[in-house]
């Protein structure tokens, strides 16, 4: 018989090798954990995003097939490849799952309230081409550096957010992108040079941030840009000549921000233009008269800057023109006799040293646009 309160030789045994484990001694193999599948790990999205209170969650945590679940779609072997739930109620943090999620080419979460910050697990999802998350009012926190692994990105919609700090330089290794939109957010720091990189980009909007510092140069190697809208920022410096090399530029929107110089003449290369727009800046020197070959523009905007001079005559070639605005400059003389031949419906050049010609035919053409607010007329010889 074993003396009383003295162990079991089976106890010390189990013991033993309890203690050698815990020592690293045990030749016992430890299973891995088993790699979460996708049911899995759109499970957690559903939970961490309230799925409960979506709009449409069809079929979302059940038995059924993935791609029965509103909203996902699946390649052949079953992999996720798309998670397009836009304005349907969700609500809460994107979780770090997400970013496995290796065949993932679409994800889009606008238009909800998805809050928190946007997970680094996100540069994973290597294969993925449209990244929209834009109007979630309370997504915040950085743009993730990871994003620049993202090599196959089209779409980068991430507007209408609170997001902070600055917009990270590896974004200059998304080559594939067309379209990058961040404005409306609480963006700061430079628009980064590495922007230049970025050859089939087709849109840059970065409006409506608080963006320091100068456009970049490099920004005129963007040979397929359509639309460049950096308004309403801290931007100072002058107006980079090379964005003449834009030769496909449909949009040009700097206003409300600290600009100065001259307006470059290289702006004239700009033959596809319709719609340009430089006003509440400090700039400064004469409209070019290389303004007169944006023939194919419809608003120019000049408001409110230090430009001085006369309005140049080859504004008169501009006969798609149907909004000049110039009001609040320092700009003085006649207004130019071939402006007759423009249909505006949108004139303001009040707030200036600019006259009028006092004869009936230009008296009935000014009178004879909508919108105006006029200057004062010439004295006579004055015009």
């Amino acid at each position: 018989m074993r003396p009383t309160g003295q162990p079991s030789r089976h106890f010390e045994c189990a013991l033993a090798l309890a203690v050698a484990a815990l020592a690293g001694g045990c030749d016992a193999p430890v299973e891995p954990p088993a790699e979460p599948t996708p049911r899995d790990i759109l499970t957690t999205f559903y939970r961490a995003l309230k799925g409960g209170g979506w709009v449409q969650n069809q079929n979302w945590a059940t038995d059924a097939p993935l791609d029965q679940w509103y909203g996902v779609t699946t390649d052949q072997d079953g992999e996720v490849t798309g998670l397009l739930l836009w304005d349907n109620g969700l609500e809460g943090s994107i979780p770090p799952e997400i970013g496995n999620l290796p065949k993932l080419r679409d994800l889009r979460l606008q238009e909800n309230r998805v809050s928190g910050r946007i997970p680094p697990e996100i540069g994973n999802l290597r294969t993925l081409r449209t990244l929209s998350l834009h109007s979630n009012l309370h997504l915040s926190g950085p743009i993730p550096a990871e994003i620049g692994n993202l090599r196959n990105l089209e779409v980068l919609a991430l507007h209408a957010n609170d997001l902070s700090g600055p917009i990270p330089p590896e974004v200059g290794n998304l080559r594939n992108l067309h379209t990058l939109s961040a404005h409306r957010n609480d963006l700061t720091g430079p628009v980064p040079a590495e922007i230049g990189n970025l050859e089939n980009l087709a849109e840059l909007s970065l409006a409506t941030n608080k963006l320091t510092g100068p456009i970049p140069p490099e920004i005129g190697r963007l040979e397929n840009l359509e639309f460049l809208i950096l308004s309403d920022n801290i931007l100072t410096g002058p107006i980079p000549p090379e964005i003449g090399s834009l030769r496909k530029l449909d949009e040009l929107e700097l206003e409300q921000n600290r600009l100065s110089g001259p307006i470059p003449p290289e702006i004239g290369d700009l033959r596809n233009l319709q719609y340009m727009v430089l006003s509440d800046n400090s700039l400064s020197g004469p409209v070019p008269l290389e303004i007169g070959n944006l023939v194919k523009s419809n608003s120019i905007v000049l408001s409110n800057n230090r430009l001085t001079g006369p309005m140049p005559s080859g504004i008169g070639n501009l006969k798609s023109l149907g909004h000049l605005y110039v009001d609040r400059t320092d700009l003085s003389g006649p207004l130019p006799r071939e402006m007759l031949g423009l249909s505006l419906t949108g004139f303001h050049w009040h707030s200036t040293d600019l006259c009028a010609p006092t004869d009936s035919e230009f008296r009935q053409w000014l009178a004879s646009i909508a919108r105006h607010t006029r200057g004062r007329d010439c004295d006579p010889g004055e015009g």
